[in-house]
């Protein structure tokens, strides 16, 4: 597999797909994904980018975006950079699996969908900052500190904030730590379109530009509203936030697993979170129990 050329910048495809970009002497490299056949493709373009120093950027504290540099990257590497408010999650895999799932697992338990041990990160990287030529985007929603990666030559990599049309048909219901959040991600995106960038790169699925890129966010848009209106409709009698989820996978035809259906239940509690007022809560046999409010 080689490097596509994307302006200024290249890419490495896959899921999620790695940016790399050349600023003077040093080569930033945008969330490096996960596994040892990624460990190796990594290691060999980076061969021929003859690059003083080498930078991580880990977008937000999800394994399957960093789990890479844990096995067989970091001896490379002259700094690993997060945003700071995920940092955290990165280091201490008992918060990230608890943010990520609502509750602890240990690793290596079959329900987790991927793995990384505790990744180091020498620097915080805050939202509206230059880091070099490359400016540091707030795109908060999938995870509470979760950025974006601006080219001067307009690429934007969006990191989880937007998904390819394979993953929405796949999960249904897009995850998003805070989807209210989120929806004020995507409609920056569908603003900052044309103007602040030219080219979007989604981690999972293909970049798109022009009249693609547009489609792309709004199918997200629509999808995360749609889902939070379900979501109303679902709790319009008092049900768990399991039975939500459940019921909320129907509705996209969803294959109910354990793995989605924990994820959904995460992304549940979000809308109940952000859209606290609209809902309230009983408690019942069946633990606590969620309904539309009526006022």
């Amino acid at each position: 597999m080689t490097l596509l050329e994307i302006g200024d910048s290249l890419l490495l495809k896959g899921s999620p797909s790695t940016l790399f970009y050349r600023g003077d002497d040093t080569v930033y490299i945008v969330d490096p994904g996960h596994g040892k056949k990624r460990v190796k493709q990594i290691r060999k373009e980076i061969k021929g980018l003859d690059a003083s120093r080498l930078i991580s950027i880990i977008t937000h504290y999800h394994s399957d975006h960093h789990s890479a540099i844990s096995q067989g990257l970091r001896e490379l590497l002259d700094k690993v950079m997060a945003p700071r408010l995920d940092a955290p999650a990165i280091r201490d895999p008992l918060i990230r699996v608890s943010l990520t799932f609502g509750m602890p697992l240990p690793s290596g338990d079959p329900l987790l969908p991927f793995h990384a041990p505790p990744i180091d990160v020498d620097e915080g990287l805050d939202p509206g900052t230059l880091l070099g030529s490359l400016e540091i985007v707030d795109l908060a929603g999938h995870t509470p500190g979760q950025v974006g990666i601006l080219t001067p030559g307009g690429v934007l990599y969006a990191a989880d904030s937007i998904f390819g049309p394979r993953v929405l048909d796949t999960y249904g219901v897009p995850y998003h730590f805070n989807p209210c959040r989120a929806l004020k991600t995507l409609e920056w995106l569908r603003d900052s379109l044309g103007d602040r960038f030219e080219i979007l790169v989604p981690s999972h699925g293909p970049l798109v530009r022009g009249g693609e890129a547009e489609a792309l966010v709004e199918s997200n848009l629509e999808r995360v509203r749609g889902a939070g209106e379900a979501l109303l409709d679902i709790l319009s009698e008092p049900r768990s936030v399991g039975e939500a989820a459940y019921l909320l996978a129907s509705r996209y035809s969803v294959s109910p697993s354990p793995e989605r259906l924990m994820l959904i239940e995460t992304a549940v509690k979000g809308y109940i979170s952000c859209m606290r007022g609209t809902f309230e809560a009983s408690a019942g046999t069946r633990g606590v129990m969620w309904r539309t409010s009526k006022s």
